[in-house]
């Protein structure tokens, strides 16, 4: 990965972006995925302060879908009497509510 002279990353390819969604989701912190991709950890955690970084929207999104993917197949096991599972669905069920409560609140809805 090469650096422009302003020091901010060059784009990352539609692979590169993929890949950086597949380290997110496998839970690499920045500083790993800085080392991977040879960029300096530095520039990584400056591009991720950035709200409206397309990197940083992929990390989140790579760590959303794998979220994502492992919920769908707890709520199949809950769904077949694993009492574990359906456990773990309702503390994220509990978790969910409350974390949208507290939204609601500070939107002022």
């Amino acid at each position: 990965m090469n650096s422009e002279d302003d020091g901010l990353l060059t784009k990352f390819t539609d692979e590169q972006l993929k890949e950086l969604e597949d380290l997110a989701a496998l839970n690499y912190t920045i500083r790993q995925i800085a080392m991977y991709f040879d960029i300096p950890p530095k520039q990584l955690y400056q591009e991720f302060e950035n709200d409206d970084s397309v990197l940083k929207y992929h990390y989140l999104r790579g760590q959303l879908v794998a979220q994502a993917q492992i919920e769908r197949a707890n709520l199949q096991s809950a769904k077949t009497g694993n009492a574990t599972a359906t456990a773990r669905y309702d503390k994220k069920y509990k978790e969910n509510k409350y974390q949208q409560a507290k939204e609601r609140i500070l939107r002022g809805d």
